[in-house]
């Protein structure tokens, strides 16, 4: 039987008071995971750091970002190059582990993660109590 990973990316305050979902998908192989998280990346750092000359965003809406601030887009996009790292990932994944890239800037978080359902569902039925009582916290 072959695994089905969740993979998403999640923006949030920086303070972890909100969150929001960006993107969510499923997929079959720690390969395609890599693949699946490379795209959205990619996307997301264009999406924060546009060129110039992007049609959909007129030059003038851009502004210089202080060299204090995190550089969030160059750390999605140097990720989206290291094969390393992606064989990292590969891994963790194929050993039934989480894998999360996550980033900042001056104005929010972004974590894009993959985990096997198979995990999800272990880890929910670990948590759950049984019917009639309350959980305990460690």
């Amino acid at each position: 039987m072959r695994d089905i990973y969740r993979c998403e990316v999640t923006a949030y305050t920086l303070d972890y008071s909100r969150a929001w979902g960006l993107a969510l998908d499923h997929v079959i192989t720690p390969t395609l995971v890599v693949r699946w998280l490379c795209g959205h990346a990619a996307h997301l750092a264009d999406l924060m750091d546009p060129h110039p000359i992007t049609e959909w965003c007129p030059a003038e809406a851009l502004r210089p970002v202080s060299p204090n601030v995190p550089d969030a887009p160059s750390i999605l996009r140097r990720w989206c190059v290291d094969t390393d790292e992606h064989e990292a990932a590969i891994g963790l994944l194929s050993d039934g582990r989480i894998y999360t890239l996550g980033c900042h800037d001056d104005t929010a978080r972004y974590a894009l993660s993959a985990v096997s359902l198979a995990v999800l569902r272990s880890s929910r039925r670990h948590h759950m109590a049984p019917a009639g009582r309350a959980a305990r916290t460690p």
